[in-house]
């Protein structure tokens, strides 16, 4: 069994753990706003600790820790949702459509 404190949060194989999260948010709030931001804008919704997956994910198939974001924000968008969709778990998706819409009566 997991503690909180040691969930671990996976996209294509690699596993970030939410102390790992929070390290990578305070040395990198500017690339995680900026990959948050431009998912809002392309009508996705992503937990931040599913951004910081992705992009540790690219980063390491780079040979990297962290990867410089592209100057580009279609480059960026590309990365991300190709590595987001991935790595996507059953549900996930659902789950995330399901955020977004509201049934009317």
């Amino acid at each position: 069994m997991l503690r909180a404190g040691s969930q671990r949060h996976s996209v294509r194989g690699v596993c970030v753990s939410l102390k790992e999260c929070k390290r990578i948010s305070r040395e990198h709030p500017s690339d995680i706003a900026r990959m948050q931001a431009l998912l809002i804008a392309a009508d996705r919704d992503y937990m931040v600790d599913e951004i910081i997956s992705a992009w540790s994910s690219y980063s390491q198939q780079m040979g990297l820790a962290w990867a410089e974001l592209p100057h580009s924000d279609e480059k960026l968008l590309l990365i991300l949702l190709s590595t987001i969709a991935l790595g996507s778990t059953p549900g996930s998706e659902q789950r995330r459509s399901n955020l977004g819409s509201k049934e009317e009566p």
